[in-house]
C-alpha cells in the first residue's frame, strides 16, 4: 500500500581486537520492554555458539533500562568516562571472563558498589580492571561464596577489596580468594579490623588509592610471581581514599 516500514529494533555485535564482541542493542521507544531482553538474549546465544567468552557493551549511565538488562545478565563494569560505562556480560554462566586476548596485567576489584576511586589510574598503569559490585548486588550471588570458581578471579593477578573490613561477607570472599588462589595477592586497607587469621593472609597497603595502583603494579604479570606473605610496601603518602 506504499506505506513505508522502519525496523522496530537491531542487534549485533563485532569481535574486537581484545577476543570480546562489541554489543549494540537499539530498540524504538513505543517497542521497548520486551523487545530489548528478547534481542540480547538472541546476539548472546550467537556470540555462544561461535565460541565468545563475553560481549562488551558501552552504555550511558542515564540508560537505566539497558543497564538494568545487562546487569541482569552478570554484568561487571571495566571502565568509566564522561557518563558512560563500559560492561562486560558472560555468554555462558553468571560472571564474565578475563577478554581472552588482553595481555594486560588483570586487577579485580571488589567493592561496595560500582566504582572505585583508583580505576583510572590502574588503566594509565597499564591494567585491564573488572569491577565487581559484590554478591549483595549481583544477581546470584558471588560464585566463590557457594563453592563454586569465578572466572575473574581464577584470571586475575591482584584483587583489591574495598568494603568494610569488619563486615561478615568481606571476611567471607576474602577467604573463599585466598582458599582458590592462594598465589593471587588480596590488597585491602585497615586490615588490623580483619579477625587475626584474614589479616596474616593478606596486603595490607597504607596510603590512598595511588598506593594500592603502586603496590600492584609491582606484581607483574604472571600470578604466580605475587607473594602476599613478603610484599614490598610503598611508604605512606598522602594520596585519595580507596573508599
Amino acid at each position: 500500500d506504499g506505506t513505508a516500514t522502519r525496523p522496530i529494533g537491531e542487534a549485533g555485535y563485532a569481535v574486537r581486537s581484545d577476543g570480546d564482541g562489541d554489543l549494540a542493542v537499539t530498540v524504538a521507544g513505543e517497542r521497548r520492554g520486551w523487545l530489548g531482553g528478547f534481542l540480547l538474549d538472541r546476539i548472546v546465544q550467537h556470540a555462544r555458539d561461535v565460541g565468545l567468552e563475553n560481549l562488551q557493551a558501552e552504555v550511558l549511565l542515564e540508560n537505566r533500562p539497558m543497564l538494568a538488562l545487562l546487569r541482569h545478565r552478570g554484568a561487571v563494569d571495566l571502565e568509566h568516562d564522561d557518563g558512560v560505562v563500559r560492561v562486560a556480560i558472560p555468554t555462558d554462566g553468571s560472571i564474565p571472563s578475563w577478554a581472552p586476548l588482553d595481555e594486560r596485567p588483570h586487577l579485580l576489584v571488589e567493592v561496595a558498589g560500582s566504582r572505585w576511586s583508583g580505576e583510572d589510574a590502574a588503566r594509565r598503569a597499564g591494567h585491564s580492571v573488572a569491577i565487581c559490585s559484590g554478591p549483595e548486588r549481583r544477581r546470584g550471588g558471588c560464585p566463590e561464596l557457594d563453592g563454586r570458581p569465578c572466572p575473574l578471579v581464577e584470571g586475575a593477578n591482584a584483587v583489591v577489596v574495598v568494603r568494610d573490613p569488619e563486615d561478615p561477607t568481606t571476611h567471607a570472599l576474602i577467604r573463599a580468594h585466598h582458599e582458590r588462589r592462594s598465589d593471587v595477592p588480596v590488597v585491602v586497607r585497615r586490615a588490623e579490623l580483619l579477625p587475626d587469621e584474614l589479616a596474616d593472609i593478606v596486603v595490607d597497603v597504607p596510603g590512598g588509592a595511588d598506593d594500592v595502583v603502586q603496590w600492584v603494579s609491582g606484581v607483574g604479570r604472571d600470578p604466580s610471581d605475587a607473594s602476599p606473605e613478603a610484599p614490598v610496601q610503598p611508604e605512606a603518602q598522602p594520596g585519595e581514599d580507596v573508599t
